[in-house]
């Protein structure tokens, strides 16, 4: 038997979480809608890597390709497989749609196990852990040496794999984000392929992470109009660069502005020391 490839689907495959991927109106013009988003959200080192899983196929070198979710969308996932057919041109051998409740098409996968399929444990959180049992169910008898896996959390398959295999739980790390780099370590699934196909074992380089959406600014708020005296210098940033210090810089005078009768403003001048002299020799 080839190479298993088992992928987990949100945040693995695609970053699904736009709401309208579970919002969506059930019409023709919203699934081509939902196709749209998919298509944007894809993680695309990971359908590089299906792409060149499905060339080796044919020739059982890479036995199946198969998809183990928590997600109980069927809409969804039949969504995410119609784009992976499209992308790969490649059908697989999946044929249990009636009995899983999925539209009856052509699928890209070989096997799909969903959050709800008979054969996976109830859980009070209404999220089963993924083991090497599903995988049995899904593909028969297997060597743990030949099953890649594909996951952005932790599941308890990865205690089923001995340390020999250990890389071949490939966690993708961060959860996939289109808005985000993805930085997982696929490197143990590229050679297994490159082993097989000869083709050297590194990914094409994927497009940039979208620009986050960014949160429009609050209006700054207006301050009230400051009542009675203003002195200049908060009026005026000039007067902050004055060089007037000192002892005599308190006899001088400043100059402060006060609001008149009509709405503007009308100078006053502090009367310094040298200032009120004046005045008295006026009034003698």
């Amino acid at each position: 038997m080839g190479l298993i490839l088992v992928f987990d689907m949100d945040q693995t495959i695609l970053d699904s979480s736009d709401p309208y991927l579970f919002e969506r109106p059930d019409t023709p013009e919203g699934r081509a809608r939902v196709r749209q988003i998919i298509s944007e959200s894809l993680n695309w080192n990971v359908v590089n890597i299906l792409k060149r899983a499905v060339r080796l196929r044919k020739s059982d070198k890479v036995s199946a390709i198969c998809l183990l979710t928590n997600n109980s969308s069927t809409i969804l996932v039949a969504a995410v497989d119609d784009v992976l057919l499209e992308i790969t041109g490649s059908s697989g051998r999946y044929d249990r749609f009636r009995e899983d409740g999925l539209p009856e098409k052509s699928y890209f996968f070989d096997s799909i196990m969903m959050r709800q399929h008979a054969s996976r444990p109830k859980t009070p959180d209404n999220n089963p852990p993924k083991r090497i049992e599903d995988i049995y169910t899904m593909v028969g008898d297997v060597n743990l040496e030949d099953v890649y896996f594909f996951d952005d959390m932790e599941h308890e398959l990865r205690k089923t794999l001995s340390a020999d295999n250990a890389t071949h739980y490939i966690r993708i790390e961060p959860p996939y984000s289109k808005f985000t780099f993805d930085r997982t370590r696929y490197q143990s699934v590229l050679e297994a392929l490159s082993r097989l196909d000869g083709v050297p074992p590194i990914l094409p380089e994927p497009p940039l992470p979208l620009a986050a959406p960014i949160a429009k600014p609050l209006a700054k708020p207006i301050s009230p109009p400051m009542s009675g005296l203003m002195p200049a210098h908060i009026a005026s940033p000039q007067s902050v660069h004055s060089n007037n210090t000192g002892p005599r810089a308190a006899l001088t005078s400043s100059t402060f502005k006060r609001p008149n009768k009509k709405g503007g403003t009308r100078r006053l001048r502090r009367h310094t020391k040298k200032n009120r002299s004046k005045i008295r020799n006026r009034v003698r």
